[in-house]
């Protein structure tokens, strides 16, 4: 729902509002609904609204977390099944 949300914020334009939609859903457990999202997926959103509301700082540090799941996904040493280590 919040990922949701914050597309449809960022779409009208309501970059501040769809960070704020977004931050408590990292917090959570992703298992408490029936939908599959990923943490990289909210960061990757982050990085979105983060980059639509002007912080370019605060972006910078959910892009670096998705490229260190990628490489870690496609890293020959299985790294599919660890996660990136928390900014």
């Amino acid at each position: 729902t919040n990922l949701a949300l914050s597309r449809s914020l960022l779409a009208l334009g309501r970059a501040e509002e769809a960070v704020r939609a977004l931050q408590p859903a990292l917090r959570g457990s992703l298992e408490v609904n029936n939908l599959y999202v990923t943490h990289t997926a909210l960061h990757e959103a982050l990085a979105t609204a983060w980059t639509a509301a002007g912080n370019t700082d605060s972006a910078r540090v959910h892009i670096q977390w998705v490229q260190r799941a990628r490489r870690l996904r496609d890293s020959p040493a299985g790294g599919a099944r660890r996660s990136p280590p928390p900014s």
